[in-house]
């Protein structure tokens, strides 16, 4: 029994984004009978204030504060519709929507002009909460951060006192350090000085940018919430005193963000001369391809483009790698510009798409533990689905696969069982890649059978599935081979996806579905051409 039950939390927040979504919810699920008051701080903009402030970031910025501002305003503008929202179709991360909260029957969202006013501190007094939980929100005072009985904790993306301020991952990734803090501490009067709860540190990779880490930041700051809460119902209510003053930072100037990005790009390859030539004649083929679509719609069923990652990882680069943040970026253009649909629903016609453009599938081969850690993040942010194809022993037994033994020299964390049941409780999907990643051009038509029943019977045990999906190991024609590919219908699968490349139009060939892999290389321009058919 909890020494300091906690029935009563207040949230306070200025912008309840995913990842302050995602803490509300962590907590929910964490603990059923805690519930939530989210005090949303939402100030009325006067004109004035708004001049005020664009012309403070002027004097901050530069210049190139116009030409960012004008980027922002024009794609918050042209970009307000989702493509897929008309096909009705399930979409993953439902319980971590804004409509998912409202409806819980544990959470109120209160919209306050200030979270310091003398409103929001009477609403907070009557409510009288066990704990306060301050989460991106403005700075608070004393008069509301001290009325919950245990007082109230900050989520900090950063280590402490070293790094206040914000952004989180920035100044650290600027400054060479080997690791970014996280940081749960208890709010006093002075900007992130309170006594510490609890902390980790996530580290910074190769190849890692500030985008990235923070998507590592916000699942490691909502499982310390969970961690800090349960402390407190422990009776550990105190903290650590911060040693030593630290560096308050803000956000860097424009030119200061460009250097940095420039540096990291560079030394992930992905910049020059080439690749800006090459972006050019991929913007120019995807214009000309859907001016061409305007004109000459094509007849009958739309072409479907399933795509296929491998890893989100930025340990390291290679050719089935991408980037946490570029990723992150390709998804949210997916979101913006394309119908992206489950590839189940594709495969049994439950798709009533009438428009111009291309269907677009997202795939995941192997089962690697980055899958869990920030591909599904990331999808589940944007609501956009995807299927990962996971060799079943793999997850199983957490044995390595031979292919990073031989290339990389090392093994790599593969997800768990419980991992895959939680992602699918959110809505992802999952199918088979075998049981051992076996090549099935390479084995006995026994063994091939062995592969496939065994794979398929897991994914039942595991998942309680029925209609089973399939992509075989390495994907090119060589690797399978006819009968092969006719065992993979009679052992009841639905269909079988390749790796080679290509798009699915006309008639889709359930046994043969084109996917076309994508990694670190692949630029904006560069995914816009494939989906448009470049390749």
């Amino acid at each position: 029994m909890a020494i300091n039950p906690i029935h009563r939390i207040v949230v306070f927040t200025g912008d309840l984004n995913f990842s302050v979504r995602a803490g509300i919810r962590a907590l929910l699920d964490a603990f059923d009978d805690v519930e939530i008051e989210v005090l949303l701080h939402r100030p009325r903009r006067k004109p004035s204030r708004l001049v005020k402030n664009q012309f403070r970031n002027l004097r901050k910025h530069g210049v190139s504060w116009i030409p960012y501002q004008a980027w922002d305003v024009g794609s918050r503008l042209l970009h307000r519709g989702d493509p897929g929202s008309g096909l009705h179709l399930p979409m993953p991360g439902g319980p971590y929507t804004m409509d998912d909260l409202a409806a819980d029957g544990r959470v109120r969202i209160t919209v306050s002009p200030s979270v310091n006013g003398a409103a929001a501190q009477r609403i907070i007094e009557d409510w009288s909460p066990d704990l306060g939980i301050s989460l991106a929100a403005p700075i608070l005072k004393e008069r509301v951060f001290a009325v919950p009985r245990l007082g109230t904790i900050n989520l900090h993306k950063g280590k402490l006192p070293d790094y206040r301020g914000m952004p989180p991952a920035f100044w650290e990734i600027r400054d060479g350090q080997p690791s970014v803090g996280c940081t749960i501490h208890r709010v006093e009067a002075a900007l992130d000085k309170g006594p510490i709860v609890i902390e980790t540190e996530v580290p910074v990779e190769a190849y890692s940018t500030p985008e990235g880490l923070r998507v590592h930041l916000d699942s490691e700051g909502n499982r310390l919430l969970v961690e800090a809460v349960r402390k407190f119902r422990a009776g550990e209510v105190g903290g650590r005193t911060q040693a030593g003053k630290g560096k308050l930072n803000s956000r860097p100037p424009l030119p200061m963000e460009r250097q940095l990005r420039r540096e990291l790009a560079a030394k992930e390859g992905t910049v020059g001369a080439i690749r800006r030539v090459k972006d050019i004649v991929f913007a120019g083929y995807s214009w000309m391809n859907a001016a061409g679509r305007q004109v000459r719609p094509r007849p009958g069923r739309p072409p479907v483009v399933v795509l296929l990652y491998h890893r989100v990882n930025d340990g390291f680069r290679d050719n089935v790698t991408i980037g946490i943040e570029r990723f992150d970026r390709q998804m949210a253009y997916l979101k913006r510009h394309w119908p992206v649909v489950p590839l189940r629903a594709v495969i049994n016609g439950d798709v009533d798409y009438r428009g111009r453009k291309p269907l677009v599938c997202v795939t995941f081969d192997d089962g690697y533990r980055d899958n869990y850690d920030y591909a599904a993040p990331i999808l589940l942010k944007h609501r956009l689905p995807a299927t990962f194809f996971v060799s079943t022993d793999k997850l199983t037994n957490q044995t390595p696969f031979e292919h990073d033994l031989e290339k990389l020299g090392e093994g790599l964390p593969n997800m768990t069982w419980n991992q895959v049941r939680e992602m699918l409780r959110d809505g992802l999907d999952f199918g088979s890649h075998t049981v051992n990643h076996a090549n099935l051009a390479q084995i006995s038509l026994d063994r091939v059978e062995v592969e496939l029943v065994g794979s398929r019977d897991t994914l039942r045990a595991e998942l309680g599935q029925e209609q089973f999906l399939f992509a075989y190991p390495f994907g090119k024609q060589s690797d399978i081979t006819p009968e092969a590919r006719a065992l993979v219908c009679e052992t009841g699968y639905a269909c079988c996806c390749s790796a080679y490349g290509g798009i699915n139009a006309g008639s889709l060939d359930l046994f043969n579905i084109l996917r076309t892999g994508v990694n670190f290389n692949f630029s904006i321009p560069a995914l816009q051409a494939r989906i448009n058919g470049w390749g």
